[in-house]
């Protein structure tokens, strides 16, 4: 996140003409590479284990269904009436 700053930064001084999303795009590629060099350089000696989980909600109720619905409904009236 600190280096965010400096990237941007850079990029409106040497490029001030390009556009906002170019910036933003070249300082995310910029900060990923980053973080890949730096986490092959220094991996971690015992990583963390991701959690487990054994049981998941996967029904699907009456409340759900009816506000699946009632989005359903909502979105087709504004498309009949804004086209």
């Amino acid at each position: 996140m600190l280096l965010n700053l400096p990237v941007y930064g850079l990029l409106l001084w040497q490029l001030p003409n390009e556009a906002f999303l170019h910036h933003m795009g070249i300082t995310f590629l910029v900060i990923s590479a980053f973080i890949i060099v730096y986490t092959l350089m220094y991996p971690l000696e015992n990583p963390k284990p991701m959690p487990v989980i054994r049981k998941v909600e996967t029904e699907v109720t009456t409340g759900m269904k009816v506000a699946a619905a009632g989005i359903v409904i909502i979105v087709a009236s504004l498309y009949i009436v804004f086209f």
